[in-house]
């Protein structure tokens, strides 16, 4: 078997002599012209048709020599040039490690040179890019995860690790779903396929909250926001995961203070009205009837000036979970500010309907509140207002049965009433 060194030594004078078989070819010609010229010069006795012979043949060797000649360097030059336009080709696919092969006795041996330089600083180029990219997600707070149209991740920060348990290198190949069960893939393939066939140029983006899965199984509330980009012609989407889980909290928190009573825990005044002109609309559409009670505690204030308002507050939370459990399930119990509390009863039959209601609340004020060594007593005035017997708004139905719980007071203890308006 032969080396190596001994191919390249075979190889080497085979293609000195097929060089020097294309000069002699290429000389034939005019040596041929050469000899027909010289023989008139030095009176040489040919006859006439050869010397004629003789300047054809070496006309028409020269020619066609010429013509080979061309043909070689062309056809050499252009291969040369063909391998370079290829090789830049699959750097433009995205094949970096590509280069093209040198041949320093070509004319286009520079242009090769030049295409691997171009080729080598893309690569030291894209490098650096990586390093800042890589920079960059790193010290991204919120998840970042890079996917190609079916969902398969490709990247993804630290961030991502933090948020949801699971490493890189087990995230890196899997299928979203693993962190977003929720998210449709699919529909992004197909939503990416509209945009190619549109033609439409740019960034398609999105954002929408889902349900996300922590390694250890349990859900929490995200939001994503979706970007995508073309890279090489290939689409990818960029999604940037936000955790809301303490957001959704704060929201939850806010909401409970805008519409629940944070004493009595308890739907406020701004909620009532609401559940209020619910009930109002429910009952114009299926002409039903309902009511309106205004509850007002009395004795309270002795109690809120003799024992302070910590003890004050404990009774108006207590009173407030027994109203709560003393009404129905269609009713809503709310606290419409100090010691004054609001029910809306639907389903309301009749008036007998609205003073058994009435009776319910009143005895379940009136039992003792035990506290301490002592048991305190309260009881109550109730005022009602009737859908569409006494009124048919709101406003006016709250008027009316905080008049009626006033009359009520009035009746039962005149003295109290006079210091509760004071």
């Amino acid at each position: 078997m032969q080396s190596h060194s001994e191919e390249n030594q075979t190889h080497v004078p085979t293609s000195l002599r097929y060089r020097l078989v294309m000069i002699l070819f290429a000389v034939s010609g005019p040596v041929l012209l050469g000899i027909a010229i010289a023989s008139n010069w030095l009176s040489i006795d040919f006859s006439l048709p050869t010397d004629t012979l003789l300047i054809r043949a070496g006309v028409i060797v020269s020619f066609v020599a010429l013509g080979v000649i061309a043909v070689y360097y062309v056809d050499r030059h252009a291969n040369a040039l063909q391998r370079i336009v290829d090789v830049t080709e699959r750097i433009r696919g995205g094949d970096l490690s590509a280069r093209v092969e040198v041949d320093s006795s070509s004319d286009t041996s520079e242009l090769a040179l030049a295409v691997n330089q171009m080729a080598d600083e893309l690569v030291g180029a894209l490098r650096d890019v990586e390093r800042e990219r890589t920079a960059v997600l790193g010290a991204v707070v919120e998840s970042v995860v890079e996917i190609d149209k079916n969902g398969q991740i490709l990247a993804v920060n630290p961030a991502t690790e933090n948020l949801f348990g699971w490493r890189e290198v087990d995230l890196v190949g899997s299928n979203l779903k693993t962190i977003l069960p929720s998210v449709d893939t699919a529909k992004e393939d197909k939503a990416d396929q509209e945009l190619t066939e549109s033609g439409t140029a740019g960034t398609q983006t999105g954002s929408r909250s889902m349900k996300a899965r922590h390694k250890d199984g349990r859900l929490f509330p995200v939001n994503l926001s979706l970007a995508r980009r073309s890279f090489h012609g290939k689409p990818r989407f960029v999604g940037v995961i936000t955790d809301q889980s303490e957001q959704r909290a704060y929201i939850q928190r806010l909401e409970e203070l805008a519409f629940y009573d944070p004493l009595t825990k308890v739907p406020a005044r701004r909620l009532v009205q609401d559940r209020l002109e619910t009930a109002l609309r429910r009952a114009q559409r299926n002409e039903t009837r309902f009511a309106v009670l205004f509850i007002d505690i009395d004795g309270f204030k002795p109690i809120n000036d003799s024992y302070g308002h910590a003890v004050g507050d404990m009774v108006l939370a207590v009173l407030a979970q027994r109203l709560v459990r003393a009404s129905r399930d269609s009713d809503t119990v709310g606290r419409f500010g100090g010691d004054e509390f609001v029910v809306v009863a639907e389903t309301i039959s009749d008036e007998q309907d609205v003073g058994l209601l009435i009776d319910r609340y009143e005895a379940v004020i009136q039992k003792g509140i035990p506290t301490g060594d002592r048991v305190l007593s309260v009881s109550a005035s109730v005022g009602a207002a009737c859908y569409p017997t006494d009124a048919d708004s709101t406003d006016e139905l709250l008027r009316i049965a905080d008049e009626r719980m006033y009359e009520t007071k009035e009746a039962s203890n005149p003295q109290q009433l006079s210091e509760s308006r004071r």
